[in-house]
C-alpha cells in the first residue's frame, strides 16, 4: 500500500505501509502503521497534520477473495455485499453512499464460487 499527498508542486510527501501489519480477522479490520520514506514511524499528531493538510485522498490494495464476493455479485445482481471502509472520522464508505469508491478490477463478479 502506498498513500501520496501532494501539497505542492515541488515537495511530496509519501507514507509506506509496514510490510508486518496485522491482519487481526477474516472480517473484521486490518490494523495498520505507517513509515516515511526513511523508515521512521509516522506518529498521530503528524497524520493529524497531514489529515489537516489534504484535501483529498487516494488509496489502493488488493483484496484476495476466496468464495467471497468483494464489490459487485452476479449472482444476486447487487452491490450488498460490497466492502465497506470505515473512515478515522468513523465515516463508513461504500458503493452505495460514496460514488468516489470505485473497483478498479473485480475479477470475481464472474467466476464460479464453491
Amino acid at each position: 500500500m502506498l498513500l501520496g499527498s501532494q501539497f505542492t508542486v515541488d515537495s511530496d510527501f509519501i507514507l509506506y505501509n509496514r510490510k508486518e501489519s496485522l491482519c487481526v480477522s477474516l472480517f473484521s479490520y486490518f490494523q495498520l502503521s505507517y513509515l516515511d520514506v526513511e523508515g521512521n514511524s509516522i506518529n498521530m499528531v503528524q497524520m493529524t497534520f497531514l489529515k489537516l493538510l489534504t484535501a483529498s485522498a487516494r488509496q489502493n490494495f488488493t483484496y484476495y477473495c476466496h468464495q467471497s464476493v468483494a464489490w459487485y455479485d452476479v449472482s444476486s445482481g447487487s452491490y450488498d455485499k460490497a466492502l465497506r471502509f470505515l473512515g478515522s472520522n468513523d465515516e463508513e464508505m461504500s458503493y452505495d453512499n460514496n460514488p468516489y469508491i470505485k473497483a478498479l478490477f473485480d475479477d470475481f463478479t464472474v467466476q464460479k464460487r464453491l
